[in-house]
């Protein structure tokens, strides 16, 4: 993927969120939570998978584009969201601003140790995420444990694809020996 095109669905993730969560998801309660139900008794909210890869995403803007690109996208972003959403522009907004933010700094300290800092970055992100989005929007972080969930393991698939993948080093060792 090139990188400016990251660069743009970062930016533009919570457009892509709210897009999911008003549309493959149905009202559940008089609170307005949606959820995606599977089955008459079960149902997830379809986009947290969706702000996991977010998170992942930001890292990888990070990685290739670098810090400064990086904070430009998550003001941009954090932008975007507050704009996307007027329901809950001030929830939705800061829980971006500070999730990324907290990811950004987490990803930074650990970035030599690549797998390490998507996974660690992403499920701190998501913690604060949940956590700083439902505060602010309906007062309680009573789904907190769910909300976080759902974001982590998305960003734990990607962190184990990434520590999985073969780097240089081993294909030319491959190759030479």
């Amino acid at each position: 993927m090139n990188r400016w095109i990251a660069f743009l669905i970062y930016v533009t993730g919570p457009v892509i969120t709210n897009w999911v969560y008003l549309n493959l998801a149905e009202q559940v309660s008089e609170t307005g939570e949606r959820l995606f139900m599977v089955t008459s008794s079960f149902g997830f909210d379809p986009s947290l998978p969706v702000i996991g890869l977010i998170f992942c995403l930001r890292d990888w803007v990070h990685e290739t584009l670098g810090r400064r690109i990086s904070w430009l996208a998550i003001l941009l972003g954090t932008a975007v969201s507050a704009l996307v959403s007027p329901e809950v522009a001030l929830a939705s907004g800061l829980a971006f601003l500070v999730s990324e933010s907290v990811d950004f700094v987490c990803y930074t300290s650990l970035m030599p140790r690549q797998a390490l800092a998507i996974l660690a970055s992403g499920v701190l992100g998501s913690m604060v995420d949940s956590a700083v989005f439902l505060t602010v929007a309906f007062g309680s972080i009573e789904t907190w444990y769910e909300q976080t969930l759902g974001k982590v393991a998305i960003v734990a698939i990607v962190a184990l694809a990434v520590r999985m993948r073969p780097t240089r080093n081993h294909a030319t060792a491959a190759v030479s020996g």
